[in-house]
């Protein structure tokens, strides 16, 4: 890229200029909630059955914390995730306790110097596993029912690779989020037995298995707070995502029997008969945690993304597995799996302010994680298998730049591309929210997946076409691949030609038809 199309490109900017050059990184990125802790996975038995709520990011405290796995039956404990630390697992009825959260991740940096090389925001630790890895067998007398199992603690979130205040980072940095801990696993439910009531039998029921852990969300790789921002040469990635702990297995429910009771344990005695129990169903896994965003701008008014720069989201955490259910005279239930971690974006603009990725720069959203197995259901002696949980939902991957304001403008002669989904498909390249937006593109500009902007209708959004330099450009994209533009812009320059469709109105929202005649601009 000239300088003279760089000079075009920035006599209507203002303020100060974060800018952005690079190493070349191969790492994988991430989304839209970056850094959010995966939520616990539900228990199997025990009410209030639900797990807890991951914990939301923050630069300093870093990733969120993964949920308890299901909540205590005696309100004993904090499931939800604080910021940063995992949330301790709940405890089935009549089990031991569920697993300690992880500890979150430390900061790497915070200053307004960088020192070069490498700074890695800490790893989130993983969830525990109850102590007692299954719940309690039942009880030959009064008390057949196999206990449940506890459930797995919550990951801890990964540490902000660096909050920088300064106004140049060297070109040997490399910088990245801590990665989030993974969920703790289930403890399983405890078998039943054939209890004696008085003058009868009855068959306990296998426990239920507890659910994992939520893993922690990924650590921010550059948090960038000053108001003016150099950056030559950087590698710069979010942090991963931890992934759910597995639910925990289905106690196995007692066996047919025949007994005698013999009252006073003297003659006559009473023969008795009774069915075996039920299997216990098993516990679902947790959620992945998200991925960390790879660049999080909250101030400076403009970001370069240089030649040989790379940028990436850190990847979702996959879901943990679902439980198997507990064999019995029927089987129990399968536990669901836990759902993935979504992919974190790879650069966020907090406020109004621009973005510019030259010729040769990269970047990228997070890819997704996968959603955990379901869990088998048990099998079944006299009545049957038990079902099968569901698979979890894939997470979600993450777009490569995401405005969070109204008049964000990306400027693009390099590579954009929205992270990978599990299914191979990509995610939206450009997310903008609002009103007041610009899209820029300059010869080599190369984006792959869809550039999406809010509607509003008080302050268009503007599709324009930039540079100095000879270029060709398909605008048959606009209204499927490019969505909410109402204004098309040639960009005025010594030398330039586009080639697209003419659209006979202002709002170009709606799919081109081929047949509308070419538009060429003169030099």
């Amino acid at each position: 890229m000239s300088s003279t199309a760089m000079m075009l490109s920035l006599l209507s900017l203002a303020g100060p200029v974060l800018m952005v050059a690079a190493i070349a990184s191969s790492q994988a990125v991430h989304a839209q909630a970056s850094g959010v802790g995966g939520n616990g996975g539900a228990h199997a038995s025990s009410n209030p059955k639900a797990g807890g709520i991951g914990g939301v990011i923050d630069p300093a405290n870093g990733g969120g914390g993964g949920g308890g796995g299901g909540r205590n039956a005696k309100n004993e404990s904090l499931k939800n995730a604080y910021i940063g630390n995992g949330g301790k697992g709940g405890s089935g009825a009549h089990a031991s306790g569920g697993g300690d959260g992880g500890q979150g991740g430390n900061l790497g940096f915070n200053g307004s110097q960088l020192p070069g090389g490498q700074i890695q925001g800490g790893a989130g630790s993983p969830g525990k596993r109850p102590q007692r890895l299954k719940g309690g067998d039942g009880s030959n007398w009064f008390h057949g029912m196999g206990h449940d199992g506890g459930s797995g603690g919550g990951g801890g979130g990964g540490g902000t690779g660096a909050i920088f205040s300064g106004s140049f980072v060297p070109g040997n940095q490399f910088i990245a989020g801590g990665a989030g801990g993974s969920g703790g696993a289930a403890a399983d439910g405890g078998d039943g037995v054939v209890a004696y009531y008085g003058t009868f039998m009855a068959p306990g029921y296998g426990g239920g298995g507890g659910g994992g852990g939520g893993g922690g969300g990924g650590g921010i790789g550059l948090y960038a707070s000053g108001q003016t921002l150099e950056t030559l040469a950087p590698a710069i990635k979010g942090g991963s995502g931890g992934w759910g702990g597995a639910g925990g297995n289905g106690g196995t429910g007692a066996p047919d029997s025949i007994g005698n009771y013999c009252p006073g344990g003297q003659p006559p005695c009473i023969t008795t008969a009774t069915d075996g129990g039920v299997g216990g169903d098993g516990g679902s896994g947790g959620n992945g945690g998200n991925g960390g965003a790879g660049i999080v701008v909250e101030s400076a008014r403009m970001t370069v993304i240089r030649s040989g720069a790379s940028v990436f989201g850190g990847t979702g955490g996959t879901g943990g597995a679902g439980g198997s259910g507990g064999q019995g005279v029927s089987g129990g239930n399968g536990g669901n799996g836990g759902t993935g971690g979504a992919g974190g974006t790879g650069v966020v603009v907090v406020n109004p302010g621009t973005v510019r990725v030259d010729n040769g720069g990269l970047v990228q959203g997070g890819d997704a994680g996968a959603g955990g197995a379901a869990g088998p259901g048990g099998g079944g002696w006299e009545l049957g298998a038990g079902s099968s949980g569901h698979a979890g939902a894939n997470g979600a991957a993450g777009a490569a730049i995401l405005g969070q304001s109204a008049g964000v403008t990306v400027v693009s002669a390099g590579t954009i591309e929205g992270g990978r989904n599990v299914d191979g498909s990509r995610a939206a390249a450009i997310l903008f929210t609002g009103g007041g937006n610009r899209l820029e593109l300059w010869s080599g500009s190369n984006i792959t997946g869809d550039v999406v902007v809010g509607s509003d209708a008080s302050n268009p959004n503007v599709f324009a076409l930039g540079g100095n330099q000879d270029a060709t450009f398909d605008l048959s994209g606009l209204g499927t691949k490019y969505r909410g533009f109402s204004v098309l812009e040639k960009m005025a320059t010594p030398s330039g030609r586009f080639r697209g469709y003419r659209h006979p109105s202002p709002a170009i929202c709606a799919p081109m038809p081929a047949a509308w005649p070419l538009l060429v601009a003169p030099d």
